[in-house]
């Protein structure tokens, strides 16, 4: 068996760098300009996740202001209404209006407005039920 082998089929575990003890291991790409001093929290490297930026804002070139897509306006449009169906639905035509409302909360959580279409659904279906299960004995 030849030393190759021999690493190989070794027991040893590889040391971790310790970064914070030793200024040394820095590549010329991580060396800080001429007359900066190292910050240990730079060496990290670290990306910034795309999450951090807003998916329905954008930057209006000419004026360098920021608006909302209008897109984002035409789900919560649909969630609106469809809340507002549901919760109508408690007065007048609990079936009628509480059945579209629980349409439009699946339209509206499928155009990713997800809290009004829930809402929205979950209050239409409580409108029917208690309509069909409870109002006939009171």
């Amino acid at each position: 068996m030849d030393d190759k082998d021999k690493d190989q089929y070794s027991n040893e575990t590889e040391k971790a760098p310790e970064y914070g003890k030793n200024k040394n291991h820095l590549t010329p790409e991580m060396a800080p300009p001429p007359g900066q001093a190292v910050q240990v929290d730079s060496l990290r490297q670290e990306e910034m996740a795309q999450e951090l930026t807003a998916d329905d804002i954008s930057m209006d070139q000419d004026t360098g202001t920021t608006s909302e897509l209008p897109e984002s306006h035409a789900n919560s449009i649909i969630g609106w209404g469809a809340l507002a169906l549901s919760v109508l639905s408690f007065f007048m035509m609990p079936i009628i209006l509480g059945g579209g409302g629980v349409i439009l909360g699946f339209v509206a959580r499928a155009r990713h407005a997800n809290t009004l279409g829930t809402t929205a659904i979950v209050a239409g279906a409580a409108s029917i039920l208690i309509t069909l299960f409870i109002a006939p004995f009171i």
